[in-house]
């Protein structure tokens, strides 16, 4: 993969990491803290599943709506690499990614 496409990547990832070690256990009792990132193609299609096990996003979290500093990033970079993202709860926090390349 290029560097058009691995930077905004690894930016995304990097500030979902930050985000799941500060506030996903934050007050969250789990055993085991647990982030995975997978990673998927279908022909030119990637998917990027990242997922913590802490206490999720808050009920009425939206990212399109969130004046944060963070969100407003991993959209630009979503952006940027043309793609389009989920974000769900489900035992923690999921988002997924995917983008052509």
């Amino acid at each position: 993969m290029s560097s058009e496409i691995l930077i905004p990547l690894s930016l995304i990832l990097s500030e979902l990491t930050i985000n799941s070690i500060k506030y996903a256990f934050d007050g969250f009792d789990v055993d085991e803290k647990v982030i995975k990132v997978s990673v998927d193609r279908f022909g030119k299609k990637l998917i990027i599943h990242y997922s913590d096990n802490g206490k999720g996003m808050p009920k009425d979290f939206d990212p399109n709506k969130s004046k944060g500093l963070g969100w407003m990033i991993v959209q630009s970079l979503t952006n940027q690499l043309d793609g389009k993202y989920e974000l769900f709860n489900d035992n923690g926090m999921h988002f997924k990614l995917s983008f052509y390349i």
